[in-house]
């Protein structure tokens, strides 16, 4: 079964789930995105106008599963350095260490 974003959004609002934002991308892009901050509940009125939330813990959960899943793709690895995925953030890091920093380290948090 095929669902569109618009009747997920009203299925979140039908059964009055607190998601606060969604974003979808395909190949890299942002092809859809939905703000509870921008919408009139009342409820969440002091976090109309922001951007960002915290999340806390919850992304590290979320991080783990879609790290998770591309492991199990063949994508990456644990041994893997993260910096050899973002070689364009690197240009200014000060300490040589952080450019050693594998997917392992992350996910363990001992960076």
């Amino acid at each position: 079964m095929e669902i569109t974003f618009s009747q997920f959004i009203n299925k979140v609002n039908e059964n009055n789930l607190l998601v606060l934002y969604v974003q979808v991308y395909q190949d890299g892009k942002g092809i859809e995105h939905w703000s509870r901050f921008s919408a009139e509940d009342t409820a969440l009125s002091a976090f109309k106008g922001l951007s960002r939330v915290e999340s806390y813990s919850t992304a590290k959960s979320f991080s783990g599963i879609g790290v998770g899943i591309a492991i199990d793709e063949g994508l990456i690895s644990l041994n893997e350095r993260v910096a050899d995925s973002f070689p364009e953030l690197t240009y200014d890091i000060t300490n040589p260490n952080a450019l050693d920093i594998t997917v392992e380290d992350m996910l363990k948090m001992s960076s």
